[in-house]
């Protein structure tokens, strides 16, 4: 209501307004619209004009007058060409700011749209890194993930395998135990020389050269093999200058023949050390070019171990 009230007072207004104040509202907005300097020009024009007229009908009678019109009407129309001039040259200048105004506006709109792009691409490399990065940390994974699940497997089967095989050893004869541990310790690198005793029972290991590494006893499959056993392979060790021994009990070990190979460089083998040995250095072993290592059983390093042990004890 208020709202329509001030509409219909403002149309009253418009409409009671006296013809005198709308022609100067009117003359002042074609007043607005004159350029500046032109009513000044017109003026001063006007009064050059009437200074002509002067000097045209005052005649040679009295001149000065109508040269004075001219001379002031020359002197306005100076000062407006003057100050056309400078409004001219104030509206170049403001147009070449205005230019320069646009043009470092333009500039800096350029940059911060190559910034854009530039931290776009930035990013999109960025990702595209990462990503491949990613990709290859779950390639290799996976290979790590398949490569163990391929070795576990193939551990299952060594351990099957070599259960099959101490199974296997159990149940032979005598002269095949003997042989299978002969094959056992020369697939472990020795050179077993029998000693051709009346048991039979008895290895020498010696190396590729000839030289002597360790001594090597099976003990009857019909008992347990005991500390005297290994207090006997110890001292046939010593006698004959061999760095290390092996006893070999498919029946076990007591207490006390463990005890005993403690203190001394004996190494206790059952049935299940010989399928490893067989096993693991046989070419059914795929695992040996899988996990390539050092064998920490290898002679060489027995006869270290054998010596080291012998001279502590002062053998």
């Amino acid at each position: 209501m208020h709202r329509k009230r001030l509409y219909r007072r403002s149309r009253s207004d418009s409409s009671s307004e006296s013809p005198l104040r709308a022609w100067r509202r009117q003359a002042a907005r074609l007043w607005q619209r004159i350029p500046e300097g032109v009513p000044e020009t017109v003026a001063f024009g006007v009064v050059f004009a009437i200074g002509l007229l002067m000097v045209r009908y005052a005649g040679r009678q009295n001149p000065m007058p109508g040269i004075a019109v001219l001379a002031l009407a020359c002197a306005g129309l100076g000062w407006q060409g003057w100050r056309w001039r400078e409004r001219a040259l104030e509206e170049r200048r403001r147009r070449e700011k205005l230019a320069i105004k646009s043009e470092r506006r333009r500039i800096r709109r350029q940059r911060e749209a190559d910034e854009l792009e530039e931290k776009r691409l930035r990013a999109a490399k960025d990702a595209a890194a990462h990503q491949r990065a990613r990709a290859l940390q779950d390639e290799r994974r996976f290979a790590e993930i398949e490569r163990a699940a391929a070795l576990e497997k193939i551990r299952r089967g060594r351990d099957e395998a070599i259960e099959l095989e101490a199974s296997r050893l159990i149940s032979l004869s005598e002269p095949s135990l003997v042989r299978a541990a002969e094959e056992a310790f020369a697939a472990r690198g020795y050179i077993v020389a029998p000693v051709g005793d009346e048991a039979n029972c008895d290895f020498i290991l010696n190396s590729n050269d000839g030289g002597l590494l360790a001594v090597a006893r099976l003990v009857p499959r019909t008992r347990k093999a005991d500390a005297s056993d290994v207090l006997a392979l110890d001292a046939w060790r010593v006698n004959i200058g061999a760095g290390a021994g092996y006893l070999i009990g498919l029946a076990g070990f007591t207490p006390a023949a463990v005890r005993a190979a403690s203190s001394t460089p004996t190494t206790l083998a059952e049935a299940h050390i010989l399928a490893q040995w067989l096993f693991d250095n046989s070419d059914a072993n795929p695992i040996n070019s899988l996990d390539p290592g050092v064998n920490p059983g290898s002679p060489l390093e027995l006869e270290a171990r054998g010596r080291s042990i012998g001279a502590a004890r002062g053998d």
